[in-house]
């Protein structure tokens, strides 16, 4: 299951004040960020609208966050997908 929350203790060290997107592995009970920065802390900006595919492989969310990838420069939101192979971006 996949959704965005403003919480702050979901995972460790979430304290960036702004929406995340997270996946939910219910058989492992375990929580992931996804919308992570590249030095792997939560991202700069909110995060949202999360969507995983039917086979639970990929998350497709939107984010304002500039620094989930390099070279985001243009100060506009964008659409990322996650892929489940350690849930990268």
């Amino acid at each position: 299951m996949t959704f965005a929350s403003y919480a702050t203790n979901l995972v460790p060290g979430d304290d960036n004040g702004t929406s995340d997107v997270f996946v939910h592995d219910r058989r492992k009970d375990t929580t992931t960020l996804l919308s992570q920065g590249t030095d792997g802390t939560s991202g700069n900006g909110d995060s949202a609208d999360p969507s995983i595919s039917a086979n639970s492989k990929h998350v497709v969310f939107t984010s304002a966050a500039p620094d989930l990838v390099r070279g985001d420069d243009n100060a506009l939101p964008d659409v990322f997908v996650s892929s489940r192979l350690d849930w990268l971006v």
